[in-house]
């Protein structure tokens, strides 16, 4: 189950998931970014005793100014409401609720204050076809009235609570969509009892799903909310607005099929929220079936309903991949959203182009690895090269058949990093893997072998909480390589050996130093492809620039880069090292990809590329750089979180010009490229998503095709960001015996420090104090009772992130026992 609230008071939303096959409630601390991002800072949980058949929602029940979150029980038919509390999360109460299998729970504020001021909690009874009200009172929770009112409740019915009519102070309707007829009908107080005021035919129907919420929020349009129905074989919803002339429901949008991606699913969740603060409800849709994948819908002030893609949950799933299916205690890593020019799905030749030209001006030596939603279409994966340092693949929420966390952006990014590392396809019983390993000791691709003892080997996975990721096992005779392209996926002892082999010592570095040369003798970069089968060349990236080093370059290729003078006459020529994309096209011959500095002499007037002896492009060297002049922000200005960043520039040859943009945290030591191939003369530049400094730069280049110009501003100042922390074992709830050691196991990603140190983590419990310190933590002998446990990761900044999960120690587990039936 899945409900929104402010369960902490920070005026933030919060989301409650249930979990029925661990008993457990998670709450997370969730936001959308300005950019449209949306972020999650951090998780509680709770031991809640949630089964199939429990409800749940989100409300402010006892009027504290924070929301609780309260559960039906239909086995002893109770109600309880959880309490987040600085020292954890509490039951703070529990009643006789009436509540039974198949009904339902909702909290709203459907009585007058005359009655009872603030929310009511409102359970739709299936048995009794009834809507039951109860309020917290001083004498405790009272169930309101005798008898309930009775509203044709049955099973898999709907409930929700909502202001949808308007025109009377803000109390609330109760609004239930009925499974066998299709129809949505409205609940009102009015003349001492409820009564029905509204109905209307949806799409609503079994495995379907209703909310309510203000998803417009129009001025004056007379109901502030709107109601949504939908359901999974359309895999669509429909949204319904009251209109206070006609007295009519009117539908007024539609959203179905987002891009081929299924918008509602069998078992999906939904809830409304106003996460990004504009005034208006988002949908989200959680997708239980796809290991809770989360999707966030909008309604602008004006045109069609668009997605936000949950882009930093698809790193953190492969970053947690890599940490447990990697040879590497830690993965060091920095994120940076890249727009790519044109509106097609991309191919990853074509990424990794870019990712090669963005590699090129950070001057990094780091790994450079592409994620693209497969929102627009899938893009199929690929390394530029065995070995390499970029590569890229989808990423997105699809099964194939046995992916049940959510995201497949994991394992994928594990599979073409691994031809990144060295590693070629291992053949397996699935077939289609291009220049597989012949050295691959297992039969069919699997993790297990030899063929006489096909179980020897085990897979070992030791999960995320943080993500939902259960620890698991993969048996050697039933599991598959990951560099293989069949299902059920881990790392064989082979490929983990090949990979732990194949890392780089000393690791690569995050912090781009600037090449310094003695000499800054002009370089020519250039960036491009070339489809040999179909003699088609392109260029992505050229540009003469004096901080770099040149290639080292073959002593003979069948790609040759010839400059030549105005009069044709070769000033140089230079042998280029084609890469070979790793997964090429089906029945094509695969991409060739050019990452080349080369010296660039005086007098070039043409740049020419051949491939077997025939020119494929050229381009013509202009006689005048651009000139470029960034006008804002000022040198000196204190940054916020968001700055539009302008700049003029022109070309005396009237060369269409390119832009990027470029942020320095360290005075220009280092330089992180934010923005490529930008055609406009600003951008709103996001600096939530980049270090704090108190010594930052910025730096625009203009390029006409080959000649740079470029501008910069200093002494900016940038917020710097705490981390951000997340417990990745044990499980919330977790039931320990007394005396049993437990594991502790945190990670952490942070904006300004992306390599903390172990002492950085600092490990607590709400009932024994400090713990200890370090990303991961073997503690014992916790003392009997409940605990919160905390971690809190501190940069250098003196910055603190936390997340933090309860755990129970030396607590008894009851057990119910039936008499026995003896038959005679």
């Amino acid at each position: 189950d899945f409900a929104a609230g402010d369960v902490d008071g920070d005026s933030d939303v919060d989301l409650a998931v249930a979990y029925p096959a661990t008993a457990g409630v998670n709450v997370f601390d969730a936001a959308i970014t300005a950019t449209g991002r949306f972020t999650v800072t951090g998780v509680t949980g709770f031991a809640a005793d949630f089964l199939p058949g429990d409800d749940m929602d989100v409300g402010d029940v006892d009027g504290d100014g924070r929301d609780e979150v309260v559960i039906g029980h239909y086995d002893d038919y109770s109600v309880d409401v959880w309490d987040r509390q600085p020292g954890g999360w509490t039951l703070s109460a529990t009643f006789d609720g009436h509540f039974t299998s198949n009904d339902a729970l909702a909290i709203g504020d459907v009585l007058p204050d005359s009655i009872h001021p603030g929310q009511e909690i409102v359970i739709g009874g299936d048995k009794t076809h009834t809507i039951e009200v109860f309020m917290l009172t001083a004498d405790g929770w009272q169930f309101f009235r005798e008898t309930g009112f009775d509203v044709d409740y049955t099973v898999d019915d709907e409930l929700a609570i909502g202001d949808v009519l308007g025109g009377d102070g803000g109390l609330q309707e109760v609004v239930i969509a009925g499974d066998v007829k299709h129809a949505v009908d409205i609940f009102r107080w009015q003349n001492d009892t409820f009564a029905h005021v509204g109905s209307f035919d949806s799409s609503y129907e079994l495995f379907g799903f209703m909310t309510v919420g203000d998803f417009d929020a129009a001025a004056g349009d007379g109901s502030p909310d709107e109601i949504i129905t939908g359901n999974a074989d359309c895999a669509c919803f429909h949204v319904y607005d009251w209109d206070q002339y006609t007295g009519l429901w009117v539908m007024w949008s539609m959203m179905d099929g987002y891009s081929g991606e299924d918008i509602w699913l069998v078992d999906s969740a939904a809830a409304a929220a106003d996460l990004d603060g504009d005034g208006r409800s988002e949908l989200l849709a959680l997708h239980t079936l796809s290991g809770g994948e989360l999707e966030i819908f909008e309604k602008p002030e004006a045109g069609s309903w668009f997605s936000y893609v949950a882009s930093m949950q698809d790193v953190n799933y492969l970053i947690s991949w890599l940490q447990r299916a990697y040879p590497v205690s830690e993965v060091q890593w920095t994120t940076a959203k890249v727009l790519f020019p044109g509106v097609d799905t991309p191919s990853s030749d074509e990424v990794n182009a870019l990712l090669l030209d963005l590699q090129a001006k950070d001057g990094s030596n780091a790994y450079y690895y592409g994620m693209v939603t497969d929102k627009g279409g899938f893009m199929r994966g690929a390394a530029d090269d065995i070995p390499a340092t970029v590569a890229s693949g989808p990423t997105g929420s699809a099964m194939f058949g046995w992916d049940l966390d959510g995201n497949y952006g994991d394992w994928y990014g594990g599979h073409e990093l691994g031809h990144a590392l060295g590693r070629s396809h291992v053949a397996s019983a699935c077939g289609g893997e291009g220049g597989p390993d012949p050295a691959y000791p297992y039969p069919n691709g699997l993790i297990g072998g030899p063929t006489s003892a096909p179980t020897r080997f085990l897979g070992f996975d030791a999960g995320d909480a943080s993500l939902g990721v259960a620890t698991g096992t993969y048996p050697g005779d039933q599991s598959y390589d990951f560099m293989s392209y069949c299902i059920n996926q881990w790392s064989s002892d082979y490929t983990y050996k090949g990979i732990l082999n194949a890392l780089p010592t000393p690791a690569p570095s995050l912090v781009a130093q600037t090449a310094s040369r003695t000499q800054a003798e002009p370089m020519l970069h250039l960036v491009a492809s070339i489809v040999p089968d179909r003699n088609r060349a392109r260029i992505f990236s050229m540009e003469v620039v004096t901080q770099t080093k040149p290639s080292s370059l073959p002593e003979s290729s069948p790609v040759i880069l010839r400059l030549t003078d105005a009069d044709n006459h070769t000033l140089a020529l230079y042998p280029l090292r084609p890469r070979v994309s790793t997964e090429p096209e089906p029945n094509r011959a695969p991409t060739l990809l050019l990452s080349e500095a080369v010296p660039f002499p005086a007098d070039v007037a043409v740049v020419r590329m051949e491939y077997e002896g025939r020119e494929v492009i050229s381009r013509t060297v202009s006689a005048h750089p651009p000139a470029v002049r960034l006008l804002a922000p000022e040198d000196g200005r204190h940054l916020d979180d968001r700055i539009l960043v302008r700049w003029s520039g022109e070309d005396a040859d009237g060369d269409p010009l390119s832009y990027a943009l470029q942020y320095s945290p360290d005075d220009g030591q280092s330089w992180r490229t934010v923005l490529l191939n930008w055609p406009e003369q600003e951008y709103e530049l996001d600096l939530r998503e980049l270090p704090g400094s108190d010594q930052a730069r910025l730096r625009v280049i203009a390029n006409d095709g080959i000649w740079n110009a470029s501008d910069e501003r200093v002494s900016l100042s940038v917020p710097f960001k705490p981390p951000v922390a997340a417990i990745m074992a044990p499980w919330p709830g977790t039931m320990l015996a007394a005396g049993q050691n437990v594991l502790l196991r945190g990670r952490a990603f942070d904006w300004d420090q992306p390599a903390l140190p172990d002492n950085a983590f600092a490990w607590t419990s709400s009932r024994d104090g400090a713990l200890g310190v370090g990303p991961e933590l073997l503690v014992s002998r916790l003392s009997a009772g409940a605990h919160e446990i905390t971690l809190t990761v501190t940069d250098a900044q003196g910055l603190s992130g936390r997340a933090s999960l309860n755990l129970y120690v030396g607590i008894p587990v009851h057990r119910l026992y039936l008499p026995g039936i003896l038959r005679q």
